[in-house]
């Protein structure tokens, strides 16, 4: 299949990226192409917001991760395991570090 010429370069960078190898992992079909583009779009999204600029734009970059990683998960395009090696810090670890103790 074609890049979508509905796509943005950056959108289209991705699927260049990103097409055969869920297509070869069985991810994208005739059923999940829809979502596909969708991830496409989103990436494109992402990379083009800056969430340093002011707090609504933190805040649009942080809805537009959590959208995509939920997304992008069954395409196998986002891990869904810590790396080997790294344990996994439970959020009463991460505060202890984190923050001053009382």
């Amino acid at each position: 299949m074609r890049t979508p010429k509905t796509l943005d370069e950056e959108a289209a960078a991705f699927w260049k990226r990103h097409y055969q190898g869920c297509v070869d992992n069985g991810s994208l079909t005739d059923d999940t192409i829809d979502a596909f583009i969708l991830c496409c779009r989103l990436h494109s999204l992402i990379a083009n917001c800056n969430p340093n600029e002011d707090s609504k734009a933190a805040m649009k970059f942080a809805s537009l991760l959590k959208y995509a990683t939920t997304l992008m998960k069954p395409f196998g395009l986002i891990g869904s395991k810590a790396p080997a090696g790294k344990p996994k810090a439970s959020i009463a670890d991460i505060l202890k570090t984190r923050l001053p103790s009382a």
